[in-house]
């Protein structure tokens, strides 16, 4: 519980008090007798699963796939291809995606990266379809959009490397896979939820790769309704506004544009107040 609760708190990026409840959960496990039970390993594999969350939200990414793989190791060997296995293989690929970002300089680097936290997104997918015998999971959905983002990555890549025809096929692979995802809420009729609206901001943001800025438009604001029955407010709202804004920048509509990033700008002064 102590885990889970820390997992709750660094929602809110209260790394002290993480930390503490982290420190209290380790102290606690190791002073449980009958240590290699599965229960007190799977509990072990919890604790080690949000120390990964802690060390990524730090941008620590060795310790974050460390601490993952620990977690996995016990996990497989208890539960085989199970739900639970499933979601840190997907903070796998997550975490792999993430450090990416910091090797833009090494092409070769940040490809394998790319390709490794594909691999672990796909993964997870098959694991949950293994586990239940279909894809009509709440966690699916998530992992289908993953699966897309990992591919529009590789357009955004080849595109600025102007290589236009593995820049196309990497979009187009992309929406392929936002559109099952898409798919898969409506058969579940979960679309509205909060990572609903993550998953149509990133069809807008690869509908604009495209250039088809209507699409993008169409994409953005569905995101931005979602995101608005969801919360108050949030930081993806004020994003989301800004992105539609750009999407009307590049169809040289300046007016829209810029009624918008000042819309964008007076929601992000109302976040000020807020901590996440």
């Amino acid at each position: 519980m102590m885990s889970w609760l820390a997992e709750n708190i660094l929602q809110n990026q209260s790394f002290q008090a993480a930390r503490r409840f982290l420190d209290e959960a380790f102290k606690t496990l190791q002073d449980l007798p009958n240590g290699q039970t599965d229960t007190i390993r799977l509990s072990f594999a919890r604790y080690h699963y949000v120390e990964g969350v802690y060390a990524s939200q730090l941008g620590h990414y060795e310790e974050n796939v460390q601490q993952l793989q620990k977690a996995l190791e016990i996990q497989s060997e208890i539960l085989g291809d199970d739900i639970m296995t499933a979601r840190t293989v997907n903070s796998l690929g997550y975490a792999h995606h993430h450090h990416a970002r910091t090797l833009d300089s090494d092409p070769l680097a940040y490809m394998n990266i790319l390709n490794q936290g594909l691999e672990r997104h796909r993964q997870a997918y098959e694991m949950v379809q293994k586990a239940i015998g279909s894809d009509q999971h709440i966690d699916c959905p998530t992992y289908l959009m993953n699966i897309g983002t990992m591919y529009l990555d590789m357009g955004f890549y080849y595109s600025r490397e102007n290589i236009s025809a593995l820049s196309s096929q990497n979009f187009d692979k992309a929406l392929e896979y936002f559109d099952k995802a898409v798919d898969l809420e409506k058969r579940m009729k979960t679309e509205g939820q909060s990572n609903s609206g993550l998953l149509h901001y990133n069809m807008a943001r690869c509908y604009q790769a495209k250039r088809e800025y209507d699409n993008a438009i169409n994409q953005g604001k569905q995101a931005l309704d979602i995101f608005r029955k969801n919360y108050d407010r949030h930081p993806d709202i004020a994003d989301t506004v800004y992105l539609i804004g750009r999407f009307h920048h590049d169809k040289k509509d300046y007016e829209s544009a810029r009624k918008l990033y000042m819309e964008s700008l007076e929601l992000n002064k109302e976040l000020g107040t807020l901590i996440f």
